[in-house]
């Protein structure tokens, strides 16, 4: 359970929280189970902001899971409000899924608050020149910087590389920058996306004291289903997709440039 939380940043009329202290409650009976022990130190410190639980955020009345235009979408969807915030959130960030999963089936959707974990931050007072062809002068806004790293395929750098079978890719972050601006006809609000995750192919490193580790790219014949899977899964979720490759284009990583551009049909 949460025990401390600061408050982050207030959007459309809702506070987001910070989690900055936790507790895990146990039985005796777990507790004294020394099969438990590893098990329940590794699930302390998953959730101990000091430790590997730093950056969740959570909202009562906002769903953090939810870019901007998706939340408006469900604003106007008068069946979709009549849901649980848990069967509403978007499951690639709802970060608490898996601890509060007997609490779901038991059909206590109500009690869950959706958790991401990432990054939070809001600006105050910002001031917008010429904001619009209507507006002329300053206009205030309030920007908030909001990260959200996807549950699937989750892991530290060198150690968790490319993606899965489904197209999950390693360390997948969605990025959403909000701004408010308060005009003469009142807020207008303005959302900016995008995402980022290792090069969607078969491939990983073998971490060891080099500075850059060994790769090893799976052959093109497996990387088709996987690529493929991954591009329409980003299309079905965001439509309008370009991407951009940042990987060196010489030594080690120009060989998996190489493959990302064979199977994006990009030319030699």
């Amino acid at each position: 359970v949460v025990t401390e939380a600061r408050r982050a940043a207030t959007l459309g009329g809702a506070d987001i929280y910070e989690v900055t202290a936790t507790q895990v409650i146990t039985s005796r009976q777990a507790n004294a189970a020394k099969e438990n022990a590893g098990l329940l130190r590794l699930l302390r410190d998953g959730v101990d902001p000091r430790g590997s639980g730093r950056g969740l955020y959570f909202a009562y009345f906002y769903d953090l899971t939810l870019t901007a235009q998706r939340a408006a979408a469900l604003s106007a969807d008068s069946s979709a409000q009549q849901q649980p915030p848990a069967s509403r959130a978007d499951g690639r960030f709802f970060w608490n899924a898996a601890l509060a999963k007997p609490v779901l089936e038991a059909g206590g959707g109500r009690f869950v608050l959706p958790f991401i974990m990432g990054f939070v931050e809001q600006l105050e007072g910002v001031v917008l020149q010429g904001a619009s062809p209507t507006t002329r002068g300053e206009v205030a806004a309030t920007l908030t910087l909001i990260a959200r790293r996807s549950v699937h395929r989750a892991g530290t750098r060198h150690w968790r590389r490319g993606a899965d079978q489904e197209g999950n890719v390693a360390n997948f972050v969605e990025s959403e920058q909000v701004v408010v601006a308060v005009t003469p006809s009142g807020p207008v609000t303005s959302s900016f996306v995008q995402v980022r995750g290792s090069i969607p192919l078969l491939w990983t490193e073998l971490p060891n004291i080099k500075y850059k580790p060994t790769r090893l790219i799976a052959p093109p014949e497996l990387q088709a289903p996987v690529f493929t899977r991954h591009m329409l899964s980003l299309i079905e979720q965001y439509k309008g997709v370009l991407a951009i490759n940042l990987v060196n284009q010489h030594g080690g990583e120009g060989k998996l440039a190489s493959a990302f551009g064979s199977e994006a049909g990009l030319p030699s």
